[in-house]
């Protein structure tokens, strides 16, 4: 077993695409960082424009008001109207001062005021306008933006921008929701069909050539696949935490992820806590991957042929219900569907396809199930195929005495 285990390894090993593939992974996630890193003046360039905006009114209406009898009703209300922005431009100004001070409680609760000021104006540009889709989509980020700000407010902790995370736990985070995913599961894919599939190099079964019992051997080829898999999830998720927390020196591992609920109600889950369930349902993946790999190898040898087969089940698969609507109801029972690894636990994904069966719990269920099913498959096949291996050991015995 270990002989087959070493040739195994060692046949792997010698692949160099195998390790550029991790690395140009690793260089992605940095670029990414990178690029967060970058996005984390948004704030306060979002409340710089909003100054522009005011002063640039008061150019508009002082022209106006110089055409204007200063004594006469209209003036005094476009006066006021002056007044008031120059306030405003006060108020953001001071916010802007203190995020750049990074004197974080005096900057949440002066923008907390300013972000209450204009979910108080949506409100009432909700009641007299026509557009409401396009100006509830707005207010829900506004009360989602105060939401968070409270929070961190709360926990004295330092800002960080929801959409662009820098932080250990919340940049990895983001990245399984959007990036690694598909980056982590494609290399997986990768280096285990090369697992899968050198076992008939040249039809000529190598397994044969070492003295294992079947059964063993595909618990063994399974049980390498599975952990090399594990393996590059690994070093993935690691490398981009460490190079946040190291970066930043933040760990981020207070701070919340904010969900909305199809009944508009916002929830807030630790990130702490998200961390763990994502990380059991990739663990639950992985093994559902490997066992479903394993399987289609048996009907596809060649190792190209089954690179691309499968990237097209398990990721294509992943986001056919975004273009055929009639797979949404039924997400659930796919086992792809929880490559949605985050947009599954936070209940983006539900309200997405408007199924709420979508959830930790149905994840690991089905994922669970698929893989048992899958397995009992191949313990089929194999059973199968020893049968007809003793049958031909026979006939050939029977017409050599012959």
């Amino acid at each position: 077993m270990s002989a087959y285990l070493n040739f195994a390894l060692k046949r792997l090993a010698k692949r160099k695409s195998n390790y550029m593939i991790l690395l140009f992974c690793m260089g992605i996630v940095s670029v990414l960082f990178v690029m967060n890193l970058r996005s984390q003046n948004t704030l306060s360039e979002t409340l710089t424009s909003q100054i522009a905006i005011f002063e640039e009114d008061n150019e508009k209406i002082t022209k106006v008001m110089e055409t204007l009898d200063p004594a006469s009703e209209e003036y005094q209300l476009y006066q006021d109207h002056t007044n008031n922005n120059d306030l405003n431009v006060i108020e953001y100004q001071k916010a802007i001062d203190l995020f750049e001070a990074q004197e974080w409680t005096k900057f949440y609760a002066q923008y907390g005021k300013l972000l209450d000021e204009q979910i108080e104006i949506m409100n009432n540009t909700l009641q007299t306008s026509q557009q409401e889709g396009e100006y509830d989509t707005i207010l829900a980020g506004m009360n989602k933006q105060k939401q968070y700000i409270e929070y961190l407010a709360e926990n004295h902790l330092e800002y960080e921008n929801q959409d662009f995370p820098i932080f250990g736990f919340t940049f990895t985070t983001s990245l399984v929701q959007f990036f690694l995913p598909i980056l982590m599961i494609a290399t997986c894919i990768y280096v285990i069909t090369q697992l899968y599939t050198f076992d008939d190099d040249k039809n000529i079964s190598i397994s044969n050539l070492f003295p294992i019992n079947q059964f063993k051997l595909l618990v063994l080829k399974l049980a390498l696949g599975i952990m090399i898999s594990l393996g590059i999830v690994f070093v993935l998720v690691a490398f981009s935490f460490l190079l946040s927390s190291i970066v930043t020196m933040n760990t981020g591992l207070n701070y919340p992820v904010i969900t909305e609920r199809l009944n508009d109600i916002l929830q807030v889950i630790p990130v702490q806590t998200l961390f763990m369930q994502w990380g059991a349902l990739i663990v639950l993946f992985v093994i559902h991957m490997n066992i479903f790999t394993y399987l289609i190898s048996r009907f596809v040898r060649e190792e190209v042929s089954l690179l691309l087969s499968l990237l097209c089940f398990i990721i294509g698969l992943a986001y056919l219900p975004n273009f055929i609507g009639l797979l949404q109801p039924i997400a659930q029972f796919l086992p792809t569907t929880y490559l949605h690894f985050i947009d599954i636990l936070n209940e983006a994904l539900a309200n997405k396809w408007n199924n709420m069966s979508l959830s930790f719990n149905t994840g690991t269920i089905a994922l669970t199930i698929w893989s048992v099913l899958e397995f009992g498959c191949l313990l089929f096949l194999q059973k199968k195929d020893s049968s007809l291996n003793r049958s031909m050991a026979a006939f050939k015995k029977c017409y050599t005495k012959k």
